[in-house]
């Protein structure tokens, strides 16, 4: 049985490589090459997130880089929020909305894991994921506002 943090990792995985979807086919609904290039932009952090998470499982597989005290009251469950699921037939702005619930529920996600680090360079590496997350909602949040009370 896999551990409680391969598991965790193995949601980061999952959820970068679902928001890096979501950004490209978003692409496809808008026509202005500002947005497009947005989307595109956030699309490539999200791919990059997948190597930095993958690196932090590989730490993990090293063994001493988690406080075990702090690791047992993290629980990958408690982390998975997917409220707001989208299909091919949602609306522009039911698909920001989600994008905008998902980097904050990254954020929050990567602030778990950094609090279960013992490790400084692995702390700084997830304190950089965390901080591109924020920043990924809060382009999208400008990007909301823009296009629908502009």
């Amino acid at each position: 049985m896999r551990s409680e943090i391969e598991q965790l990792l193995d949601v980061a995985v999952r959820k970068e490589l679902e928001a890096e979807a979501i950004y490209r086919s978003a692409q496809a609904g808008f026509s202005d090459p500002v947005s497009q290039s947005l989307l595109q932009a956030l699309a490539e952090e999200e791919a990059g997130h997948v190597i930095k998470v993958r690196e932090l499982a590989q730490k993990n597989g090293e063994g001493k880089y988690w406080d075990e005290d702090k690791l047992r009251a993290l629980r990958a469950s408690d982390l998975v929020k997917d409220d707001m699921p989208i299909d091919k037939h949602s609306k522009l702005q039911d698909m920001l909305r989600y994008a905008i619930q998902r980097e904050k529920n990254s954020v929050q996600l990567y602030t778990k894991i950094k609090q279960a680090l013992k490790d400084k360079n692995a702390q700084n590496l997830c304190e950089e994921l965390l901080q591109e997350e924020l920043g990924h909602e809060i382009k999208l949040r400008n990007m909301y506002h823009d296009l629908f009370y502009g």
